[in-house]
């Protein structure tokens, strides 16, 4: 019988509304129970989620209580509430022995003294660092996720370009970053483009955007700037 793997994965992702980053835990957490059967997962959570935790036989929760709230709904000094907040994660999480914690945004408790592992998306933050906003919960965001970069005995880039840019921003050595590419759910299926409307054929050439249309979200990813700017665009009818 096989050693039990013990994995703690905290749940940023899962304390605001469904997005990218969680859906890739949705996926990889539950396939990777399915095909490790001495896998272990506790998901490290706050009481109140803004969406559901996938569900398997293999993963577990535990509530870990977030003190930082009680800064402004009790006044609790700021020294109080991270005294507190390492008691109690020290007492919840454990110290690491014998266990991975995987930091889904980039959170490794300071007192952690066992193996880590941390997905970096995107580091955009500090490419562009002069474009992006500037102040001082953004400088903090920069800061934990550096942080987290550097403890990491592993880091999953989901890119080359990402890999790349971990090395060259941070100084990260090559061997301590593993490229793994995003998959997708099996409800993708081969495409009918018969389904995205009467104007689409199998032999013209197609825009695919992947994400919200929300009027109010229009500006995630440019959406409406990339319609306006192809609105304008003279050759639009020639072909692409």
């Amino acid at each position: 019988m096989r050693k039990q793997i013990n994995l703690l994965v905290d749940a940023s992702v899962y304390k605001k509304p469904a997005g990218g980053a969680s859906r890739i835990f949705d996926e990889i957490l539950l396939r990777m129970c399915d095909m490790e059967p001495s896998l272990k997962v506790e998901l490290m959570t706050p009481r109140r989620l803004a969406q559901s935790l996938p569900k398997h036989s293999n993963i577990g929760r535990k509530h870990v209580p977030n003190f930082s709230l009680m800064e402004s709904r009790w006044f609790m000094p700021k020294a109080v509430s991270s005294f507190c907040q390492d008691q109690f994660n020290r007492r919840i999480v454990g110290y690491g022995q014998d266990k991975i914690w995987h930091a889904t945004y980039y959170e490794i408790p300071e007192h952690w003294e066992g193996s880590a592992v941390v997905t970096v998306y995107d580091m955009i933050h500090e490419r562009f660092a002069k474009q992006s906003t500037v102040g001082s919960v953004h400088d903090a965001f920069r800061r934990k996720k550096n942080d987290a970069i550097k403890r990491a005995d592993k880091i999953i880039a989901i890119s080359k370009s990402t890999a790349k840019d971990i090395q060259e921003i941070l100084g990260v050595k090559s061997e301590k970053i593993e490229v793994i590419y995003l998959g997708c759910s099996e409800a993708f299926v081969p495409p009918t483009i018969s389904g995205a409307g009467n104007n689409v054929s199998n032999d013209e050439p197609f825009f695919l955007y992947v994400g919200t249309r929300s009027i109010k979200k229009g500006h995630y990813k440019n959406f409406l700037k990339v319609l306006e700017a192809f609105s304008k665009w003279k050759r639009k009818d020639a072909g692409l």
